[in-house]
């Protein structure tokens, strides 16, 4: 987000308002990421029902500030399993 403000303060359009999101996402997609890269948290993680598609009301067109800022985003899968690596090193330093 930070990189974002960054880019629009260097970039000269004014009087623009951008949607910054990579895209819609479920939570059924957020469950599933872990259950596939964290199998060690299965019994802790709900399991929803797995691969269910996001409906087509979530749909996002982001094309405005990628074409007109040039922001680049992570993906999902990324943003979700270096939270989980991140929580993960938290609860290892408060034990």
């Amino acid at each position: 987000m930070s990189k974002a403000h960054l880019l629009a303060y260097e970039t000269p359009l004014e009087n623009q308002r951008y949607l910054i999101t990579n895209s819609a996402y479920s939570f059924q997609q957020i469950v599933d990421i872990i259950h596939a890269k964290f199998s060690e948290l299965k019994d802790a993680t709900p399991v929803g029902n797995p691969g269910e598609p996001l409906p087509e009301v979530y749909k996002l067109d982001t094309s405005k500030v990628q074409t007109e800022l040039g922001l680049k985003f992570r993906t999902l899968e990324e943003t979700i399993v270096d939270t989980v690596l991140s929580l993960q090193e938290l609860m290892k330093q408060l034990n």
